[in-house]
């Protein structure tokens, strides 16, 4: 039913059903074609920049569309849609989003031809299962084995446009195999990706290293302490080596000298029952969630002991996965399964910054990658790319099967959907045609992106 135009303001127009479709449709292809050109080994990476003048280069397709501020809700729906493959799978954000643009440009082409969006949607899904029998036909299930992992990962790098990755392409694909096959079960084909920890610094990217361990970017607490530590006794604990603070406003009443020379002498007192309780452990390596004293740092320097305070939670759990520790239930009661075990605890000079490494630990279940490059852009986008191949893995250990790649795929099925279709009787057919289309756009933009002729292209 139209509205009356006198009661409209000057502002605003009446449309009609077909051009709000069409005009909905074509905000969707808007997005597809700015992510277009950075698709594949030869696309071009984007720059972002926020209102703050904070500058983001990537092509990372995930990391782009959250970046971008939209308010049309055709495309927010395709951008929510690429994140929860983004989130699912890891990867796959910017093909996505192309057969998604590509699907609602030929959708805008039947509309014009007097086709009701319900034949179209039908059409579409006719063609999507279709595609999805075509891809369990022709995947391959192949062996969880090292040789195959490196060349999925290698693989996943080649789109990568930073050159650094591509001239160091095989050490870094070795680091990512090398890092999954420590912490996955390949037994079970189960795989804790949050397993893997990758820590930050400015460098060259040749340091590039992974540890059979977990690094910890802080510094040992005190300058007396030992610098290294062999066959470490390590201990993880998540309470105060430090005068105890009330959680309520509390006060105490001295009235002379005496007395506060008993009360501070009862808080060294605590303290030092608590370290003596971890020195009499064995421990030598000491992880604090809270704070470490001058008095309890001071024993443990005569005593040969490091200790670091303020550990992140994060950095505790991948330290009991790491070394075996378990977090100390109580000081008071300190069990033999709760000390882990390392080769090597040594405080190394990174850049500007010193770390603490914690490696050689027997069956690590989580291990660190220290990534480097030379600006903090470069090492936000190496990150997202260490993190592109390992998700490739993990979906190739929880479902051993692979395709070719290279838009061979939407090749094969693009050709399969449009023998089936003749088979099929009304206008869904010429929806089915237009998603056999749309899935040919994945290696044609692949080939327009690397300078081919689209004239001499027959798929």
């Amino acid at each position: 039913m139209s509205i009356p135009k006198d009661i409209l303001a000057d502002d605003i127009t009446n449309a009609g059903r077909s051009e709000t479709l069409i005009g909905n449709l074509l905000a969707a292809t808007m997005i597809s074609d700015a992510i277009k050109t950075s698709f594949g080994p030869c696309g071009l990476e984007k720059m972002y920049i926020d209102i703050m003048g904070e500058s983001t280069i990537t092509k990372d397709g995930a990391t782009f569309l959250r970046k971008i501020d939209v308010e049309h809700p055709s495309t927010k729906v395709i951008i929510d849609g690429a994140n929860t493959v983004d989130n699912n799978v890891g990867d796959g954000t910017k093909s996505s989003v192309i057969l998604v643009g590509s699907l609602a440009k030929n959708a805008i082409e039947l509309i014009k031809l007097g086709i009701s969006p319900s034949v179209i949607v039908t059409g579409y899904q006719r063609a999507a299962e279709l595609s999805l029998e075509i891809l369990n036909e022709i995947s391959e299930t192949r062996n969880l084995e090292k040789g195959i992992f490196f060349d999925l990962v290698r693989t996943a790098l080649s789109s990568k446009s930073m050159s650094f990755l591509v001239d160091d392409s095989d050490n870094i694909s070795k680091i990512i195999v090398d890092a999954v096959c420590s912490i996955c079960d390949l037994k079970t084909n189960y795989i804790e990706v949050d397993d893997i920890k990758i820590e930050e610094k400015l460098g060259s990217v040749s340091d590039t290293k992974l540890v059979k361990g977990v690094i910890i970017d802080k510094t040992i607490d005190n300058h007396l302490m030992p610098r290294q530590i062999s066959n470490a006794k390590i201990i993880l604990i998540n309470e105060e080596l430090d005068a105890v603070r009330t959680k309520t406003e509390s006060e105490i009443i001295i009235t002379s000298p005496e007395q506060m020379s008993l009360f501070l002498e009862a808080e060294k007192t605590d303290v030092l029952r608590k370290v003596k309780k971890i020195a009499k452990s064995g421990a030598n390596v000491v992880f604090s969630r809270k704070g470490i004293s001058d008095i309890a740092q001071t024993y443990f320097t005569r005593n040969g002991i490091i200790s670091l305070r303020r550990v992140k939670e994060n950095d505790l759990s991948w330290l009991e996965k790491a070394t075996g520790a378990k977090i100390c239930q109580t000081i008071e009661k300190i069990s033999p399964n709760e000390i882990g075990t390392a080769n090597h605890v040594y405080e190394k000079e990174i850049g500007d910054d010193k770390m603490v490494f914690v490696e050689g630990c027997k069956k690590p279940k989580s291990v660190t990658i220290l990534i480097r490059a030379h600006s903090k852009k470069y090492l936000d986008e190496f990150h997202r790319t260490i993190l592109d191949g390992i998700y490739v893995l993990r979906d190739f250990i929880q479902n051993p099967k692979i395709v070719g790649g290279g838009g061979a795929f939407e090749a094969i099925a693009a050709n399969k959907i449009r023998k089936v279709m003749n088979s099929v009787d009304g206008k869904e057919q010429l929806a089915m045609e237009k998603f056999a289309d749309s899935l040919e756009q994945i290696p044609l933009t692949l080939a327009t992106n690397a300078g081919m002729d689209l004239s001499l292209i027959h798929i």
